[in-house]
């Protein structure tokens, strides 16, 4: 359900589907740049440390929803006019940034069989889960939440309202430590498209990918609902070959972070990526070649 808001020029206003990520350690970093700008070795590699990180990461989701909107050959078969459809449905997700936070956003108006916004919505949590992983693996850990909820389109790919704030909140309030937290919204949205009766194609399609979604979310340890970015769903995106170096990676990464904060007596840092460290070792079975 959509509403048209008159303030100045018109308004939607409706339904999202938005993502906030946070890279994490920044303030430390920029906090170190001298305070007089100036050309040397140190500023230089903390410059590459921190707006080097920023880019690299928005190269990185941009690569994924490059990759995801490729052709495959799997809808070849389909009639022409559905095909088309799906094509269009798969540049649904928007994306943009502030800072070292990254937006993802959805709108949800205009599509009765919610084949764009649930294929936005995989896109997105897809992505999510993929960066999450390749952050790990650089030394830059992310930080996020996912839901759907009101908001207004405020202008162009800029959804505003309750929806941001929730998924800003999940991150900034109760995410804690490296992970992507899944919003009450989001999930029941899913359960809805998942327990209807499809009557179309196209509505088989979207429960299909309604499904997809719920296999990327898991339970953590507090009970709270988080993407599951390393799960056997995304262990099997990668080649065989290439799942223990990527673990890897992201073991070695976290294991450094908890000896440093023990080294350091810093409890909260070390809490946090304790818990990031159970997650690790509980989805290693995935990971590691037999």
């Amino acid at each position: 359900m959509n509403a048209i808001i008159q303030l100045d020029h018109e308004f939607r206003y409706g339904f999202y589907c938005v993502a906030y990520l946070d890279i994490l350690g920044q303030r430390r970093l920029l906090r170190a740049l001298p305070r007089i700008p100036q050309k040397d070795a140190e500023t230089t590699k903390l410059l590459a440390d921190t707006a080097g990180r920023v880019l690299r990461l928005r190269k990185r989701l941009s690569d994924c929803f490059e990759q995801f909107q490729q052709s495959t050959g799997i809808l070849d078969s389909l009639p022409q006019d559905t095909q088309e459809r799906i094509r269009i449905a798969k540049k649904a997700a928007k994306y943009r940034y502030f800072s070292d936070s990254i937006i993802m956003e959805i709108a949800f108006g205009g599509d009765t069989e919610q084949v764009a916004p649930i294929t936005g919505v995989y896109a997105s949590m897809w992505a999510c889960c993929i960066l999450h992983g390749i952050a790990l693996m650089e030394g830059c850990p992310l930080r996020g939440g996912i839901d759907v909820g009101p908001g207004l389109d405020i202008s162009e790919n800029e959804a505003y309202g309750p929806v941001l704030e929730r998924a800003h909140y999940l991150e900034s309030k109760q995410a804690d430590y490296p992970r992507v937290l899944v919003g009450e919204g989001l999930i029941a949205y899913l359960d809805a498209i998942v327990n209807a009766t499809p009557t179309t194609p196209l509505s088989r399609l979207t429960q299909s990918l309604a499904v997809h979604c719920k296999d990327l979310i898991t339970i953590d340890a507090d009970g709270l609902p988080m993407l599951d970015f390393l799960g056997e769903k995304m262990a099997k995106a990668h080649a065989p070959k290439d799942r223990e170096t990527s673990f890897g990676l992201i073991s070695d990464y976290v294991s450094g972070q908890e000896e440093f904060a023990i080294a350091q007596r810093d409890e909260k840092h070390a809490s946090r990526y304790l818990k990031l460290g159970a997650y690790l070792r509980e989805r290693s079975v995935y990971w590691k070649n037999s």
